[in-house]
């Protein structure tokens, strides 16, 4: 989290704003807390889960969690919610990207996951990069995906693009790629817009910009944001946890001081 925030604020100009942080453990919340940062807490299993999906994994919990919180975001007016998972690294701000692009329902990176939804299309929307916008159809989504979580053990990712091909979406691809195995490089060169039945529209980000399976080591010219399964972009001094304490320093002004230029770091 103190790398995301790094460089989503403290690299960026202009800086991502208004950034909420959701902690999903007690212990995360308190060491945030002692270095001037101060994450909404939630408790996954006692606050808003019913029983009956006590057969989730922690992570599903935690992925279904934050996508009830969108849709209450949503219900009590904004206009507009943006995520970013903190291994999707911003070496650019992804919102001025975000607000060039009109007239979507939904805005999202592209991954493989669910598994057989890639295989159809040749690539999936993923949550980890991702801007969900108020509007009468995306309630009409939120309805149908309550109906999918009903049937499946579910995660956010998997319920929002199971909820899409139900709804009939068809993406429109440029070209007539052939894919040697199921991933992003199906909108490896441009935005890729898919429409459902009722009008729905969302937008496949372009791989070269927001990269997943395509991330390439050292080659960071072009993308936007970084989620790479390999390597993630460190913006602090190794060791900075762990650093000596100076009093009155806390908050981005603590980020500052540890922060360094970029390196690459292999995730193991």
């Amino acid at each position: 989290v103190f790398n995301w925030i790094t460089a989503a604020v403290l690299n960026n100009n202009p800086p991502i704003e208004n950034i909420l942080v959701m902690s999903f453990d007690k212990v995360f919340q308190k060491n945030l807390n002692q270095r001037g940062f101060y994450p909404l807490y939630i408790n996954v299993t006692g606050d808003i889960m019913r029983p009956r999906v006590k057969f989730r994994s922690g992570k599903q919990n935690i992925w279904v969690a934050r996508m009830v919180i969108w849709r209450i975001f949503h219900y009590v007016g904004f206009e507009k919610i943006d995520n970013f998972d903190l291994d999707a690294i911003p070496l650019k701000n992804p919102l001025k990207v975000f607000d060039e692009i009109k007239a979507a329902d939904i805005v999202a990176a592209t991954g493989t996951y669910p598994i057989d939804i890639g295989r159809l299309y040749g690539f999936t929307l993923n949550m980890g990069s991702v801007e969900l916008r108020n509007s009468k159809r995306m309630n009409q989504l939120w309805d149908s995906i309550a109906r999918e979580s009903v049937f499946s053990v579910p995660d956010d990712q998997l319920l929002i693009n199971r909820a899409l091909h139900e709804e009939g979406i068809t993406w429109t691809i440029k070209k007539p790629y052939t894919f040697t195995s199921y991933n992003d490089s199906a909108i490896m060169f441009g935005s890729v817009r898919g429409v459902t039945r009722n009008g729905f529209v969302a937008v496949a980000l372009s791989a070269k910009q927001f990269c997943r399976d395509t991330c390439e080591r050292n080659n960071s010219k072009d993308v936007v944001v970084s989620h790479s399964k390999d390597v993630v972009y460190s913006y602090l001094a190794p060791g900075f946890m762990n650093a000596t304490e100076i009093p009155g320093l806390s908050g981005l002004n603590w980020l500052a001081y540890h922060s360094v230029n970029e390196t690459l770091i292999d995730i193991p």
